[in-house]
C-alpha cells in the first residue's frame, strides 16, 4: 500500500492524492510516511502554547522507554549477579554430575555383572537340561548282565535235555537227532545259539557295511576277523570326520592291542588302516569291554534276549530257500532301544571319538537276522535312530549296516 504524507513545523500540509500528503510544493517540503506521522505526532507552536505554556518536543515519546534510575540500575545490577551466581552452580552442579556418573557407571557395571551371572546360570541349566535330557541313564554291569538269557536253556530246549560244556560243541548234531529246527524255537533262542556257533568257528572274515545320516553323513565299515590264533575286530568311519579303530587279541590271551589310525579306502570297496602308523595301547579284557564295548572276539554288540526283543512272541520265523535250494530262517524284530545297546554305546563312543555316549531313550533298534538250517549265520540287517551330541549339538542320527556271514569255516 502506498504511503501517505504530512508536513511539519509551520508549513502548511496538502493532499496530494489518496496515498500521498505533502506540503505546498516548495523546495522546503519535506515527505514523510503517514505511519510514521501518525506514531510520532506533530507539536505545532499554537498547541506547545496550550500545553501549559511548556513547550513540548517535536515527536513523541515512547510511554514504554522510560529513563532508567537509581532503584531500576540497582534492580538490573541485582538480577545480574543473581544470573552470573547460578551460572557459577549450574557449572558445579554439572561437576558433581559427572562425578555421580562414574558412580552409576561403576554400579550398573555390578548390575549387569550380576545379571550376566545369574542370566548364565538359568541358561546354562536350560542349555543342559535340553542337551542332555535324553541321554541315557548309568546302568551297571551286574545289572546289564541280566539282561541276558542263560543259553543253558536254550540248549535244554533244542536237544532235549542239559549239556556239558565238552557236549556243546557238537549241540547242532543233538538238536537235529532232537528233531529241533530254527522254527520251532524262539528269535531269541535261534539268535543265541547261532553267535554261539560263531564262536566254535575254526575262522572267519565277516564284512559289513553301512551308513549313518545325520548333519554331516558318514559311510561305515567293520570287519571281523579269526583266523586260528588271532582275534581282529575293526571299525572304521569315513566322512567329516574319518577315523580308524583296531583291536587285536590272540586267542587265550588276557590283553588287547588297540591302535588308532588313519582309514584308506581299498579298491575291493573295503577299508583299512596305516596300522604301523597308528597310535598304540595295551588294554587289559576289563578295559577293553569298558571301552569298546566289547572283545575282539564278539561278532555282534547288542544284547538279544527274551528280556530286549520286544513283544518277542509276535516275532515270526520265517522259512525261505537260498538260490542253491537251501533252507534259510529269518526273523525279524524290534529291540529295546536302551536295555539292548548298554555295551553298544561304548562301541559307538569309541569309533566317533566324541565324548559322549549316544543316546536311544527316543530311538529304535530294528535288526533282521537270517540263519541256515544248522543255525549258522547267512545275514545281519541292522537300522537304528539315536542321538548324538556333537560340537555342543545335539543330532539326530539314523544309521544303517549289512553284515554278511560268507567266508566262515565250521
Amino acid at each position: 500500500m502506498a504511503n501517505k504524507t504530512k508536513k511539519f513545523q509551520d508549513v502548511s500540509l496538502e493532499k496530494v492524492s489518496d496515498n500521498t500528503i505533502v506540503s505546498d510544493k516548495s523546495d522546503n517540503s519535506v515527505v514523510l510516511p503517514v505511519d510514521f506521522v501518525e506514531q510520532n505526532e506533530v507539536s505545532s507552536p499554537a498547541k506547545e502554547k496550550e500545553a501549559d505554556g511548556k513547550k513540548r518536543p517535536l515527536f513523541k515519546h515512547d510511554k514504554s522507554k522510560k529513563k532508567k534510575t537509581n532503584v531500576d540500575a540497582k534492580e538490573e545490577e541485582s538480577l545480574i549477579d543473581k544470573e552470573f551466581d547460578e551460572a557459577i552452580k549450574g557449572k558445579k552442579q554439572k561437576k558433581e554430575k559427572k562425578k555421580l556418573s562414574w558412580k552409576r557407571r561403576l554400579l550398573n557395571l555390578g548390575a549387569i555383572t550380576m545379571m550376566g551371572v545369574v542370566t548364565g546360570c538359568v541358561l546354562g541349566y536350560w542349555y543342559h537340561n535340553n542337551l542332555y535330557s535324553n541321554v541315557d541313564p548309568e546302568m551297571s554291569e551286574e545289572d546289564i548282565l541280566l539282561l541276558y538269557d542263560d543259553i543253558g536253556d536254550a540248549f535244554v530246549k533244542a536237544t532235549g535235555g542239559e549239556l556239558s560244556e565238552s557236549e556243546r560243541a557238537d549241540w547242532v548234531a543233538k538238536a537235529k537227532a532232537h528233531g529241533t529246527t530254527p522254527a520251532n524255537l524262539s528269535a531269541s533262542e535261534n539268535i543265541n545259539l547261532a553267535l554261539f556257533n560263531i564262536g566254535l568257528a575254526k575262522s572267519y572274515r565277516i564284512e559289513g557295511n553301512g551308513a549313518v545320516s545325520t548333519i554331516a553323513n558318514q559311510s561305515v565299515y567293520g570287519l571281523h576277523a579269526f583266523d586260528g590264533q588271532t582275534y581282529e575286530s575293526i571299525a572304521i568311519s569315513f566322512g567329516m570326520k574319518s577315523v580308524a579303530h583296531q583291536l587285536v587279541m590272540d586267542k587265550g590271551s588276557n590283553m588287547v592291542k588297540y591302535t588308532n589310525a588313519a582309514p584308506k579306502k581299498l579298491q575291493d570297496g573295503s577299508a583299512s588302516a596305516d596300522w604301523d602308523k597308528g597310535s598304540k595301547k595295551s588294554l587289559t579284557l576289563e578295559e577293553c569291554k569298558a571301552f569298546a564295548g566289547g572283545l575282539p572276539s564278539s561278532i555282534h554288540p547288542y544284547i538279544i534276549s527274551s528280556k530286549t526283543i520286544v513283544d518277542e512272541a509276535s516275532v515270526a520265523i520265517e522259512t525261505l530257500t537260498d538260490e542253491e535250494g537251501n533252507l534259510t530262517y529269518k526273523m525279524q524284530f524290534d529291540l529295546k532301544p536302551f536295555e539292548s545297546t548298554r555295551f553298544y554305546v561304548r562301541q559307538m563312543k569309541m569309533v566317533s571319538t566324541l565324548p559322549d555316549m549316544p543316546s536311544f531313550g527316543s530311538g529304535y533298534v530294528k535288526q533282521t537276522f537270517i540263519i541256515d538250517e544248522n543255525w549258522h549265520l547267512v545275514q545281519i540287517d541292522v537300522e537304528e535312530k539315536y542321538s548324538q551330541i556333537a560340537f555342543g549339538v545335539s543330532a539326530s542320527c539314523v544309521g544303517t549296516l549289512t553284515t554278511t556271514f560268507e567266508n566262515v569255516v565250521y
